[in-house]
């Protein structure tokens, strides 16, 4: 038996797995990441630590599972879109810190290309916010010390950590990895010279842009004791929604995991413009035309869970946080807006502040713990009505995966609230499978996709258990809490 080795390099942490050539994990492994919050709003990951994490699963990944290396067929990578890195390929050494998806510090950048919105979005189906990781290269460039142009190099933590095990030999990425960046043309389908310009960059420092499914290159030896071939690059949410077949137009999937991402396959072209939602290349597989999905984004949803564990101890661990939900029968009128980092769609306001409503002298930690579940679930299903305006069916079933859907009581209360039909997946983390898929297919371990769609399974499904008339209580409840919150920012 031979192995695909296969990476999800995220904002928070990092997952490996061995996949076999039966499409089967036989190990898998992870390691937390440590952010850093130097400022309010403020978050940063150092990108030497995340290279050297990287080593060390890898490392530990071949040794416990006690595989013969020389089995080891290739690796598969899919990771985080948002947040930035920017290098000297001279000294290697990164100018600034990582800076993560949800920091906010570029408004002032964003402020300054106002007027600029609209050809923005035409070029890149995405809305001028600080989420876009051009709008944190310019910050870098702007503060980080003695900037040489000709030598900066600029990509997410995928390309910056295969820039290292290559050593520096392979400087490229995938569409639905730079389609966000706000110097991406998905109508074109590359870099954008205008945009590029927009934000005073150079395209030298942009990485090269191939299929998710190509050998972009080989780990060089001298880490592992052995060479093996690069064989996918994608998104996280790309591979989530491959690994899941959602490869048909109007497939739906929910990605939630640390941040929680509505995706529908549009097929081969984009959807117009619509309020709150993305327009984003996905699947770009060799001699076919790229994917496009139509997207909407929850920015904090499993790091909201981490966040109650690890700033106000509530939790000793995140997987507590189901057992003390279930603990009490309901919020005892609790709503919690869980806007920790802002939001995004489907709410107009960005700076508004997380909001603990309704607590009393018998509120305890289960109320507290229900009101964030419940909370995060009437996030995603205003994101969800924004899709079922125009684009979805409520009928239409909802593959869902990512650590957020080990919660039965999350999923339960996301299907009674939306009216629904959830359909958890067999295995939560699809995207690291639809990263080794991805290389497998790129190797000719898969003939094709209808082969992969094989693999593929579902465990459960959460069908609305909830009154109608409870449901639009609890829904008028939350609007309440949401313009209590939006007030209260805007004051």
């Amino acid at each position: 038996m031979k192995y695909i080795l296969s990476l999800e390099i995220s904002d928070f942490n990092l997952k490996g797995a061995l996949i076999d050539t039966e499409g089967r994990v036989i190990y898998n492994s992870q390691k937390a990441l440590e952010l850093i919050y130097p400022h309010h709003n403020e978050i940063e990951l150092n990108p030497c630590k995340v290279f050297e994490a990287t080593q060390k699963l890898i490392e530990d990944i071949l040794s416990d599972s006690e595989i013969d290396k020389k089995k080891l067929l290739c690796l598969g990578v899919c990771g985080a879109r948002d947040t930035v890195v920017v290098w000297d390929k001279i000294t290697k050494k990164p100018l600034w810190n990582a800076i993560v998806k949800n920091d906010s510090r570029t408004q002032s950048i964003c402020d300054r290309l106002k007027g600029y919105e609209s050809v923005i979005y035409e070029k890149t189906g995405v809305e001028l916010s600080c989420y876009g990781p051009a709008t944190k290269v310019r910050w870098i460039l702007d503060h980080a010390p003695n900037v040489i142009y000709e030598h900066c190099l600029f990509g997410g933590l995928s390309t910056w950590i295969l820039w290292n095990l290559t050593k520096g030999q392979l400087f490229a990425s995938d569409m639905s990895l730079v389609s966000k960046s706000l110097l991406f043309n998905i109508h074109e389908k590359k870099w954008d010279d205008e945009l590029i310009s927009l934000f005073g960059l150079n395209r030298s420092m942009l990485p090269k842009i191939y299929s998710s499914n190509h050998i972009y290159g080989s780990v060089d030896s001298e880490y592992f004791g052995v060479k093996f071939p690069i064989c996918s690059m994608v998104s996280d949410t790309t591979a989530a929604l491959f690994a899941a077949s959602c490869t048909k137009k109007g497939d739906c999937h929910l990605l939630a995991g640390s941040s929680a991402y509505l995706l529908l396959n549009n097929g081969n072209s984009p959807i117009k413009k619509s309020p709150f939602l993305t327009n984003t290349l996905g699947l770009y597989l060799k001699d076919k035309e790229p994917t496009y999905i139509l997207e909407g984004m929850i920015p904090s949803t499993g790091s909201v869970i981490k966040w109650l564990e690890t700033h106000l101890g509530i939790l000793r661990s995140p997987i507590e946080i189901e057992g003390l939900a279930y603990s009490v029968n309901d919020s005892g009128g609790v709503y919690f807006v869980p806007a920790i980092t802002g939001f995004t769609s489907p709410h107009p306001i960005e700076k508004i502040k997380g909001t603990l409503l309704g607590l009393s002298p018998d509120t305890n930690i289960g109320h507290i713990c229900r009101a964030t579940l419940e909370g995060l679930a009437f996030l995603i299903n205003d994101l969800l009505e924004l899709f079922q305006r125009s684009f979805l069916s409520q009928e239409t079933k909802i593959s869902c995966s990512g650590g957020m859907t080990e919660n039965v009581f999350f999923l339960q209360i996301l299907s009674n609230i939306s009216g629904s039909t959830f359909v958890k997946v067999q295995d939560p983390h699809l995207s690291i499978l639809g990263a080794a898929y991805l290389a497998g297919l790129t190797l000719g371990v898969w003939k094709d996709e209808t082969e992969l769609e094989g693999l593929f399974s579902f465990e459960r499904e959460f069908r609305p258990e909830m009154e109608e008339k409870d449901k639009i209580a609890m829904i008028k409840s939350w609007k309440q809490a949401v313009a209590s919150a939006m007030l209260f920012s805007l004051a």
